[in-house]
């Protein structure tokens, strides 16, 4: 059993809040488990990368505080902290400001520096990260598949996120779901956001957009001799609110970073299946 805080922040999506809470309980398992949420006062809906969305994502059909109530009812949530419009502008600097109106860098990553402001913030809600033995970057639209049962390799400082199977990228932090030991997460939580005008401008080039959020968090990691892991599984991915697309989004990229997918995993996994379609 591992001691976990889970920060989840950005914008909370529209997905039954509980598929969501009862996938969340699924991931904590057996494990002891504290959540910190940090999160914009306006949802939004999951896009999969659609322009529109990126560039005015707003959705009022639903009360983000209510829905949070719901969505991790019967949770330990430590803190929940509402990221007010004006002191995401008081926090960006005029370089940071440039970079985001600059149109030489693509429009599905207009939204970068927020997304890091938002792991920054989630961070700075733990009073003592080193309690912890894991904590671990989550996001509101995500569903989880399988318990979390990691355990703490040979490396000392690492990032282990889901860039594995046919979702691999080279060089990369996959964005939606990584973590690290609690003694050594604040270089993973916070130095994207506090180098991000430098880490734009670093000629580090893995094929993405300078301004990609998996890119700078992989590059920031890399900078500062953080291993790069893969986790043993895939426990999660973004939810599109159709759970048959997302079942089988998991199976294409890879259930498990493993060479031969062993019958245990496969049983394991559709019986996860199972048990959330049952209680959706």
């Amino acid at each position: 059993m591992a001691k976990l805080a889970l920060l989840f922040s950005g914008q909370v999506r529209n997905i039954s809040p509980i598929l969501f809470n009862r996938s969340l309980r699924l991931f904590i398992g057996n494990n002891e488990a504290d959540i910190f949420i940090s999160y914009w006062g306006m949802g939004g809906r999951s896009g999969a990368h659609d322009e529109n969305l990126i560039q005015n994502n707003q959705d009022s059909s639903f009360n983000v505080e209510s829905y949070i109530d719901i969505a991790f009812r019967g949770l330990t949530i430590k803190k929940r902290y509402l990221v007010t419009d004006n002191e995401w502008k008081d926090a960006v600097s005029p370089e940071v400001v440039n970079i985001i109106k600059n149109k030489r860098y693509s429009k599905l990553t207009l939204n970068s520096a927020k997304q890091l402001f938002q792991i920054h913030k989630s961070f700075s809600l733990l009073d003592t990260p080193s309690s912890y033995d894991f904590v671990i970057r989550c996001r509101f639209d995500s569903i989880f598949i399988f318990p979390f049962t990691e355990i703490n390799t040979s490396k000392n400082n690492f990032v282990s996120n889901i860039n594995f199977g046919h979702a691999y990228y080279k060089n990369r932090v996959y964005d939606i779901f990584f973590y690290s030991p609690g003694y050594c997460a604040s270089k993973v939580f916070c130095l994207p956001w506090s180098n991000f005008s430098d880490l734009v401008r670093n000629n580090f080039d893995n094929g993405l957009d300078p301004r990609d959020a998996c890119r700078i968090i992989y590059l920031s990691a890399f900078l500062n001799n953080i291993d790069i892991l893969p986790t043993r599984l895939r426990y999660c991915d973004v939810y599109r609110n159709k759970l048959r697309y997302y079942f089988w989004s998991i199976m294409q990229q890879g259930v498990s970073n493993s060479n031969s997918l062993s019958i245990k995993i496969i049983l394991k996994y559709l019986s996860n299946i199972f048990y959330l379609i049952k209680g959706k």
